[in-house]
């Protein structure tokens, strides 16, 4: 179990379309909707298909409106060969990091590129970026810069509530009773109270209609 098979378990699959093998091994319950998910986005599916064929991570699955990092994970400003990289803008993408050089965090990335394969990429560090260390999975101590401050919480506004339950929405878009896309506009009006509903009893967490603390939690925001 390490950094190299982490990377060596993606460049294995470059060129790689969607595949019902990265499903069966990210989904605790792959086997009763097995096609419907092969038409979701799987970048995410596709990095934790990697850590589970490196050894890594062996009993966390990917949960629909969460994904799996939450939790498991912790942040990092120094990402590494091996690491997961997450960006939300202008659209939610995984992928796995290979190399760092300088300023670039060059990646494979499933779900990428023309074709959506598994290709190579290359990253700005701190470009709207958050990166994941696989550190504690791996029993290695990681020592935090004491040339920098840790970051402050981030605060979750009211429009990336709306992302997020759009997020939602988009992968269960053909399923019945599945509520509208919501306008960004930052104003939680009785649209998005009625998308959060939907979202907080989809998830199996209370319905209040309130984008509070155990909702954001749910939806991937803290």
């Amino acid at each position: 179990m390490t950094r190299k098979a982490v990377i060596d378990a993606a460049i294995a699959e470059l060129g790689q379309p969607n595949k019902g093998e990265y499903w069966e091994s990210a989904l605790l319950e792959h086997a009763a909707h097995p096609q419907p998910a092969l038409k979701l986005a799987w970048c995410g599916i596709f990095t934790l298909f990697c850590l589970h064929k490196a050894g890594l991570a062996m009993r966390t699955h990917w949960v629909f409106g969460r994904g799996y990092l939450s939790g498991l994970l912790r942040t990092t400003d120094n990402p590494k060969p091996g690491d997961i990289g997450y960006r939300d803008q202008p659209f939610q993408h995984h992928f796995i990091v290979e190399s760092v050089d300088d300023a670039m965090v060059h990646s494979i990335d499933g779900n990428s590129g023309t074709h959506s394969t598994v290709n190579r990429c290359t990253h700005p560090i701190g470009h709207g970026c958050t990166y994941y260390s696989i550190a504690p999975l791996l029993g290695e101590v990681e020592l935090p810069s004491p040339s920098s401050p840790p970051p402050a919480r981030k605060r979750v506004e009211p429009v990336d509530v709306q992302r997020a339950v759009n997020n939602l929405i988009m992968r269960h878009a053909a399923d019945a009773g599945v509520p509208k896309l919501l306008a960004t506009d930052g104003i939680i009006g009785p649209k998005s109270t009625s998308a959060l509903e939907w979202a907080q009893k989809h998830l199996g967490i209370p319905v209040t209609g309130n984008p509070d603390a155990g909702t954001c939690h749910a939806l991937g925001l803290s």
